[in-house]
């Protein structure tokens, strides 16, 4: 049988082959319905596996990103210090400051991630603040002078 062919039928020249054992009466009969054999690549012969020097993928290269280019946010978190009070706006303050560190240790990724976080939590905090603000004031001026007033009926 020829390992070189899809036919398994064929034979090889008796040039190229070399002599074979008889086949013994157990094996059972080659069925020609059955799926063709694998084929091997066509390399040039004789192939040695380390032959050609293996060339590993060049993945693309992104482009540079300037450390200097992240924002730390540390103005809006250092203002959020005050308004948000100093449990709120404490968090993104420590992550403005982890985000300034990793950036002058040219920590890409972690100044990126640091930079995301400060900003998520500002935002959140000055969201807060805002709706706590705005609270107080429909309380101080609007609820407690209609308490005040004679509209309502006191005992």
């Amino acid at each position: 049988m020829n390992n070189y062919t899809l036919d398994p039928h064929k034979q090889e020249s008796a040039a190229t082959s070399a002599p074979t054992a008889p086949m013994p009466a157990s094996a059972p009969a080659p069925n020609p319905a059955a799926p063709p054999f694998y084929m091997p690549p066509n390399y040039p012969y004789p192939y040695y596996p380390y032959q050609y020097p293996q060339v590993p993928p060049v993945a693309p290269v992104a482009p540079a990103v300037d450390v200097s280019k992240i924002k730390d946010w540390l103005a809006w978190s250092i203002i959020n210090l005050f308004v948000g009070g100093i449990l709120l706006g404490l968090i993104p303050f420590i992550f403005s400051l982890v985000c300034r560190s990793r950036k002058k240790k040219n920590n890409l990724s972690g100044a990126k991630t640091m930079s995301t976080l400060a900003l998520i939590f500002n935002i959140m905090v000055t969201v807060i603040s805002v709706v706590v603000f705005i609270g107080l004031f429909i309380y101080l001026f609007v609820y407690n002078q209609q308490l005040a007033s004679d509209y309502f009926y006191k005992y």
